[in-house]
């Protein structure tokens, strides 16, 4: 498993970090949407 280039590695925690990116922004949106829904209810 060493002999394996180490290009082929980064690709791969690229990958993971753009995924782990995305999920994040998802979390956080939904999140805010949360948060506003609650307001709405709050002021209503």
């Amino acid at each position: 498993m060493t002999s394996q280039s180490p290009k082929i590695d980064l690709e791969l925690t690229n990958e993971k970090f753009v995924k782990h990116r995305i999920s994040f922004l998802e979390v956080a949106l939904s999140l805010l949407i949360a948060f506003m829904v609650l307001l709405m209810i709050y002021l209503i």
